[in-house]
């Protein structure tokens, strides 16, 4: 056989090639939503949502002379309400009695591209603030941290 060139295996060329750079998306498994005192879920971050992904509400007394609301996070998309699982809670007090509908908290949530959501609470009328952090993804399943 004669000589082969560096390249060359067997007598066929052997061409070396890159793949060019692939920018892998990381997207939110499962929606993200939120129930205020027991209240109608509301759509925060879509499924398959491009992450990081934020999100902000307003939340308005549901009653009158409120001191304290709960805010309730959940995985799972509003279709499938039955099959959603509750990822945190956020328990706010010492608000300032008010009419029903007044807005009270500001609330963001942020969803990072580390699978951290972390969720702050802002008392509008006091400035005082909430955080609390998840570890969200855990097998394709946003799961709360222990």
């Amino acid at each position: 056989m004669g000589q082969e060139w560096p390249g060359q295996t067997g007598g066929y060329p052997v061409a070396s090639c890159h793949p060019p750079p692939i920018a892998l998306l990381r997207t939110a498994p499962r929606s993200v939503t939120a129930t205020v005192d027991g209240g109608p879920p509301l759509l925060l971050i879509e499924r398959r949502e491009r992450l990081p992904a934020v999100a902000t509400m307003t939340i308005s007394a549901t009653g009158s002379n409120l001191t304290e609301v709960a805010v309730k996070l959940f995985a799972g998309e509003l279709s499938d309400w039955d099959g959603r699982i509750q990822i945190g809670q956020i328990d706010i007090d010492g608000l300032r009695p008010s009419p029903k509908g007044a807005p009270h908290i500001e609330m963001l949530i942020d969803l990072g591209s580390d699978g951290v959501l972390t969720a702050t609470a802002t008392n509008l009328q006091s400035g005082k603030e909430w955080t609390t952090k998840f570890q969200a993804f855990s097998k394709g399943v946003l799961a709360q941290s222990r």
